[in-house]
């Protein structure tokens, strides 16, 4: 069955850009003992509420980047234990759309320290 183009995705530009590839996207799950979700402010996304995460580098594998990701945002030393899904961004009704293909990758994490979340 033939694929048909996403709306977001130009097949000019991506010609000029050279052989294009999906983005990888992080997301951490950091739990405390009662269950409650810690968040962080996404400044990209009009300072709303969100789990940490963010892009993938070259040369890191997506533990690595979630690890950082966590240190960046939150402050806090995280270990990645399991991955709890994979979604395909292009799949899953999300704005803005994007100029390329994503996917998300959600991590259960623990905090490798003794944190207060603040609630």
């Amino acid at each position: 069955m033939p694929r048909t183009p996403q709306h977001s995705y130009d097949r000019h530009i991506a010609s000029v850009a050279g052989y294009t590839t999906p983005r990888i996207d992080v997301r951490a799950g950091i739990f405390d003992n009662d269950g409650r979700i810690l968040l962080v402010r996404e400044i990209a996304d009009h300072d709303r509420w969100t789990i940490p995460g963010g892009w993938c580098d070259v040369l890191e594998s997506p533990t690595e980047a979630i690890e950082r990701e966590v240190l960046e945002e939150a402050g806090i030393h995280a270990r990645a234990r399991q991955l709890a899904a994979l979604i395909d961004r292009e799949k899953w009704p999300h704005h803005p759309p994007y100029d390329r293909h994503i996917y998300k990758l959600l991590f259960v994490c623990e905090s490798a320290e003794l944190v207060d979340f603040g609630f």
